[in-house]
C-alpha cells in the first residue's frame, strides 16, 4: 500500500519502511512523530530516501508545510495513544491537512475487546500495558472501524488474532 509519495506516522524504528522496495530518488517520504529520538533514528536508518522530518503531536492537526501524501501509514500508533477510540479517531483528523481525495490510510493497531485471546497473549498485554507502552484496554476492531466510517468513505477493517489491519480512503 505504500506509495512513491508517503507519510510515516509515528514512526518508530523505521523496519517497514527500512524495507520497502523502492530504490532511493523513486519515492518521497515524510516522517511525523512526538519524539525527536524517533525521529532522527529512523531518518538515518532511510537516510538514503532522503526523508522530511517533522516534529508532531499525532493528535493535532499536522504541520500544513509538508505537501500532500498519497498513503499515510498509521502502524502501531494509536495502540500507544491514551484513551477509548473516539478520542483516538483524532488521529484521522489530525492527518487530513496531508491527505487529498486519493489518499490510501492504512495501518494496524493491537485491540483487547472482543477478541479471543490466549494465555499468552493477556499476559503480554498486561505487561505493556503496565510498562504504559500500549493504552488500548477499551480498543476493539468495531470502534476502529466506526471512527474510520465517520472520517472516510472506503474503509476495510480485519482481524489477525490481537491485531487489526485497517485502511480507508475517499475523506467525507
Amino acid at each position: 500500500m505504500m506509495s512513491r509519495n508517503h507519510a510515516d506516522i509515528g514512526v518508530g524504528t523505521g523496519y517497514f519502511l527500512d524495507r520497502c522496495h523502492y530504490q532511493p530518488g523513486e519515492v518521497r517520504i515524510g516522517l511525523f512523530d512526538l519524539q525527536q529520538n524517533c525521529l532522527n533514528f529512523t531518518a538515518a536508518r532511510i537516510a538514503r530516501f532522503e526523508p522530511e522530518t517533522y516534529l508532531c503531536n499525532a493528535l493535532e492537526p499536522m504541520p500544513t508545510s509538508a505537501a500532500r501524501f498519497d498513503s499515510i501509514a498509521l502502524g502501531g500508533i494509536l495502540h500507544c495513544i491514551p484513551g477509548d477510540m473516539l478520542e483516538k479517531g483524532a488521529v484521522f483528523d489530525a492527518i487530513r491537512p496531508l491527505m487529498h481525495a486519493g489518499t490510501q490510510v492504512f495501518g494496524y493497531t493491537i485491540l483487547n475487546q472482543d477478541i479471543t485471546k490466549t494465555m499468552l497473549s493477556r499476559c503480554v498485554y498486561a505487561v505493556l500495558h503496565r510498562l504504559k507502552v500500549i493504552n488500548g484496554d477499551q480498543d476493539s476492531a468495531g470502534q476502529l472501524k466506526s471512527a474510520l466510517e465517520k472520517r472516510f468513505q472506503n474503509v476495510e477493517v480485519s482481524t489477525v488474532g490481537c491485531i487489526a489491519l485497517f485502511s480507508a480512503s475517499t475523506p467525507v
